[in-house]
């Protein structure tokens, strides 16, 4: 799985797992929609800091990867007060900021630190905010089961460009499992949680969040149509 990126780390081949092939990522500098409402999840704690992707699919909720939302030596997740959500970071600046109410997971969710099918099928998260932000969420997709050749757009903020966004504009659905696509979207640590948007009706709708890298041939995402309870109502539980 790309986990949470950490800025400053020598950079190697070893740093870019998600690069399929050419580094086809290219830096988004705006605050149009639906970028702005793409953002860090960011864990600010004593022992641990790190970033992850996360997206606005209503004013209070946030779309991430689970496993950027735990500590990785305990396997429980990190303290609410330690996530913070930043919307449309652009190097220094930023739109919005709100901290974690709640999570919410797929039942039956265990983090694990080995990537496998089984494991990308459940690394879906939705953070309750605690106070809704003024930025117009990015809407789901209403398309089930793409087919291969779907034409995606994977923005995130990568470990190489912590506080850009980048996106991948020209990669596609290379196949699909139980829920899970495998893409050829580029992506980084930091990545994990980045929106994998469709167009339709042509506008850019989230389709999947990316959870991770399959034998460093795929990039993983889990479609939104497979965790429908994850976004269906706000009680923090």
């Amino acid at each position: 799985m790309l986990a949470a990126g950490f800025a400053g780390a020598a950079a190697s081949k070893d740093d870019y797992p998600g690069v399929i092939g050419d580094d086809d990522r290219r830096i988004v500098d705006s605050w149009e929609a639906p970028w702005n409402a793409i953002g860090r999840v960011n864990i600010a704690g004593y022992w641990r800091r790190g970033s992850c992707t996360g997206t606005l699919i209503a004013p209070d909720l946030v779309a991430t990867a689970a496993h950027c939302l735990f500590d990785r030596r305990s396997g429980k997740p990190v303290p609410l007060g330690n996530i913070h959500f930043v919307a449309g970071q652009r190097r220094d600046k930023f739109l919005a900021h709100a901290k974690a109410k709640c999570l919410r997971l797929p039942d039956g969710h265990r983090f694990s630190k080995e990537p496998s099918m089984a494991a990308f099928r459940s690394d879906v998260a939705v953070i309750v905010l605690k106070q809704s932000l003024t930025i117009a969420p990015v809407p789901l997709a209403t398309a089930e089961a793409p087919a291969a050749g779907t034409a995606l757009v994977h923005p995130s903020y990568g470990r190489d460009r912590p506080y850009l966004l980048s996106a991948d504009s020209s990669c596609r659905v290379q196949g699909r499992s139980e829920g899970v696509l495998m893409t050829d979207c580029d992506t980084n640590f930091g990545g994990s949680g980045g929106p994998v948007l469709v167009r339709e009706d042509g506008a850019l709708r989230l389709l999947a969040v990316m959870v991770g890298i399959a034998n460093r041939r795929y990039s993983a995402a889990v479609e939104a149509a497979h965790w429908p309870a994850l976004r269906d109502g706000r009680s923090c539980r």
